[in-house]
């Protein structure tokens, strides 16, 4: 605007000077004449004018346009920043999220896995306890078979009396095994409820369930511990008796086995309503895949 007002004063001072000059020039010219150059000194002045305020124009429109480019590259500039920040920001709270899970989560294992140590510590110490009792057992067995006169029976005994304890071995081993899976798999459903956890999700039943879980995997254990620590002796009466007698260790060994089975089965069903409660939570698998990529 104020280079307008310029170009304006000194459009007045250049139709000034031409009138100047026009009388000058045109003392000794009729007034026709005059007139007529003057007239044409008055439109060359103008085109002039209006040519100067064309390009003052355009220079004030580039100018413009220049400052708008420049504060739009400004705000980009900053807006890219303000997105850094933030991405920075959120990258580190990310990474420190994934973290504490994997500390957390790894903090778990360690205590199951020694717990899991513990159990197969004393669950060898308990076989080499059994080894000693089952032994003196076998030689009392022999003992009482000497009241059997049928030797193919003693044989029969003798080899149903290991059979016992190899039954029992070798189930006890497998609910050891079955546990070790429970507890493995409980451990994955602790991980994925922190993560739930963290996320802004109330955890409370899933956190009961899984204290039931646990609970009931240990006394479980404990079962299993108690059932391999027995050994199996069978009370030889008399020859009629014998069969009755066999039957009376065999069924022996199936109703504590039965109750050992039952505990694992309260594990098992523990460890079930720990998957329904964390199926309640919205998304969960989505919330456990998004942490992974983390």
């Amino acid at each position: 605007m104020k280079k307008l007002f310029l170009v304006g004063i000194a459009f007045v001072l250049l139709l000034g000077g031409i009138a100047y000059t026009h009388a000058e020039s045109t003392a000794n010219q009729g007034p026709d004449d005059r007139a007529q150059e003057l007239r044409k000194a008055t439109e060359d002045a103008l085109q002039q004018f209006q040519q100067q305020r064309e390009q003052l124009q355009e220079e004030l429109q580039k100018q413009k346009e220049d400052a708008k480019e420049s504060l739009q590259q400004q705000r980009e500039q900053v807006r890219e920043e303000v997105e850094q920040n933030a991405s920075g920001t959120s990258e580190q709270i990310r990474e420190g999220l994934k973290q504490q899970l994997e500390q957390r989560t790894e903090a778990l294992k360690q205590a199951f896995e020694q717990q899991r140590e513990e159990f197969k510590n004393q669950l060898e110490l308990r076989k080499e306890d059994v080894k000693g009792e089952f032994e003196q057992n076998r030689q009392e067995l022999q003992q009482r078979l000497q009241v059997i006169k049928d030797e193919r029976k003693k044989e029969i005994v003798t080899r149903l009396f290991g059979n016992i304890d190899e039954l029992n071995k070798r189930i006890t081993e497998n609910f050891s095994q079955a546990l070790d899976t429970m507890s493995d798999a409980l451990t994955r459903i602790v991980s994925r409820t922190q993560i739930a956890q963290s996320n802004g999700y109330d955890t409370t039943s899933v956190e009961a369930a899984i204290g039931t879980a646990t609970t009931a995997i240990d006394t479980a254990r404990t079962a299993v511990l108690e059932q391999a620590s027995k050994v199996y002796a069978i009370d030889v009466t008399t020859e009629d008796m014998l069969k009755s007698d066999v039957i009376t260790t065999r069924d022996q060994l199936r109703t504590d086995l039965q109750a050992a089975r039952e505990k694992l089965i309260a594990a098992r069903d523990a460890l079930q309503k720990v998957l329904e409660a964390l199926g309640q939570i919205p998304n969960v698998d989505d919330l456990e895949n998004a942490s992974s990529s983390l």
